[in-house]
């Protein structure tokens, strides 16, 4: 009989230490979700400071080309001014023949490359944005991916807590079991 009272004591025990393991194993899975949230948050804030220097960027890129712009326009009038003075200086007429043309085909390929310049600085400045935007989206799926991971892991978390829980409730019921045997507890009383 005193084998099945201390047998019920350790039963006791071992539910005691049961509760104690699902609290803990609770208590681990809440702080690893809350570090899988800080994580994010973190790279999140990375992400969108990321998309912002991005943004900076692609207003550099606008500033840059139409500083270009204006240069190689400046660079254009200068070189049509100096063909119109040399034309003039040697007697010739700029709106006739053959120095019409070289004036025309100068301006024409000052006007392609304005546009280019114009098209290269569009098209970096675009990526730059659509960079922004990656981080952006980058953002928000981490945040939602990290939420996703914190509950999965309350989840499990949880039902280790709950298997830990019912195999201590396990053993005490085994041990009460075995001591009511002893006591005499499940024999028929009928004779």
């Amino acid at each position: 009989m005193w084998g099945a009272i201390i047998g019920a004591i350790g039963a006791g025990l071992s539910l005691f230490s049961s509760l104690k393991g699902k609290e803990a194993a609770e208590e681990q899975g809440e702080a690893a979700a809350a570090e899988k949230q800080r994580v994010a948050e973190y790279n999140t804030n990375i992400s969108l400071k990321d998309a912002d220097t991005m943004r900076e960027a692609a207003r550099l890129e606008e500033f840059k080309y139409g500083i270009q712009l204006i240069q190689k326009t400046n660079q254009q009038l200068d070189m049509m001014g100096a063909i119109d003075v040399a034309y003039a200086k040697s007697g010739v007429s700029v709106g006739t023949g053959s120095s019409l043309d070289v004036a025309m085909e100068s301006a024409r390929e000052g006007a392609l490359n304005t546009e280019l310049i114009r098209f290269n600085g569009m098209n970096a400045a675009a990526y730059r944005r659509s960079q922004a935007e990656s981080y952006e989206l980058s953002a928000s799926y981490g945040i939602r991916d990290a939420a996703i991971a914190a509950s999965n892991i309350m989840e499990t978390a949880k039902a280790e807590g709950n298997a830990i829980f019912l195999s201590g409730m396990g053993k005490t019921a085994t041990s009460v079991y075995s001591l009511g045997n002893d006591l005499g507890w499940f024999s028929s009383t009928t004779e």
